[in-house]
């Protein structure tokens, strides 16, 4: 098993950011989930490094896909090709990696919303619709 030292952890941050997965990636090292789980808790920094990383895979492969889904719908257009399950796959794999998004950072990526209404009970609550 490979010991922790700085060039390990740039090595599979940067193969995390080509959007490997993370078994993948620790399977070419040598390291154990465990053992990656583990420096992941007790280093905060990487922890958070890790974070930043997975987002910027998701969000690059994510770009990637929608180039992708771009040039199939040209190509469909432009050639009366129509290749429908390609497209789904990929707006499929879309809608995955926007799910896994939503989940690394709900803030920016999800659909929820949440309304809170912090008046009186006894009031009636009044809602406006503006143009």
């Amino acid at each position: 098993m490979a010991k922790k030292s700085k060039q390990l952890i740039e090595s599979i941050l940067t193969e995390l950011i080509k959007a490997k997965t993370i078994k993948t990636v620790l399977k070419e090292h040598d390291l154990s989930f465990q053992a990656w789980n583990t420096w992941l808790i007790k280093d905060p920094e990487l922890m958070n490094r890790y974070h930043q990383t997975k987002l910027s895979a998701l969000d690059l492969e994510l770009s990637d896909l929608e180039d992708e889904l771009s040039r199939a719908i040209t190509e469909s257009r432009e050639k009366g090709k129509k290749d429908m399950s390609f497209i789904n796959a990929i707006k499929l794999k879309m809608t995955h990696i926007h799910w896994k998004l939503s989940r690394l950072d709900p803030k920016k990526y999800s659909n929820n919303s949440n309304i809170v209404h912090k008046g009186d009970v006894a009031e009636p609550l009044i809602v406006k619709f503006l143009d």
